[in-house]
């Protein structure tokens, strides 16, 4: 199921479900995310030159028509049946990921999730419960609620965190947290 379609089915039951039905209804974690507006700088502000005519006619023509909402996908936080990279949920760009975030400035094979925990230089287990995430050499690099992951460090991640993969920002939800976000948004 393509991330907008799955979306959309979520959308539905949001709609016709509390959040509690909602959470016994859907299982698991979550990716949501907008892609960046192409040719943006500085988080969306356009810089040139236009006239106060120009300015005018955008506006009026704005006016009579709803504004568009943006383009949002959603993913499962789930491994693929036919991705061969063992226990590791990967993101990328590549269309062999089990999850697929079609942008630039997303790598290949851009970082991995995994449900068990690292061990740690003592070959004990920092945390037996959660995800982490791992970033895999990406050219963009990976983030957790804006801090920078070093390659190969994996960093714990919870419901409510944003993930950053290059300029890609998705919202890391549980069923709870997806209803509360479908319903901000739509």
């Amino acid at each position: 199921m393509t991330g907008t379609s799955l979306l959309e089915k979520h959308k539905d039951l949001a709609r016709r479900k509390t959040r509690e039905e909602f959470a016994v209804e859907v299982e698991g974690c979550f990716l949501l995310w907008e892609p960046p507006s192409e040719g943006a700088e500085d988080g969306g502000f356009f810089t040139g030159v236009v006239s106060i005519d120009v300015l005018k006619a955008r506006h009026d023509a704005s006016a009579d028509r709803p504004a568009a909402s943006p383009e949002v996908f959603l993913a499962k936080v789930s491994k693929r049946a036919e991705n061969s990279w063992l226990t590791w949920i990967t993101v990328g760009r590549a269309g062999n990921n089990d999850i697929v975030i079609k942008h630039p400035s997303v790598s290949k094979l851009h970082a991995r999730i995994d449900t068990s925990a690292p061990i740690s230089a003592d070959h004990e287990l920092a945390d037996r419960s959660g995800f982490w995430i791992t970033d895999t050499g990406s050219k963009n690099g990976t983030s957790v609620n804006g801090t920078k992951l070093d390659k190969g460090a994996p960093r714990a991640i919870r419901p409510g965190d944003r993930l950053s993969f290059g300029e890609v920002v998705a919202r890391f939800c549980d069923a709870g947290l997806l209803h509360d976000e479908i319903a901000r948004r739509f």
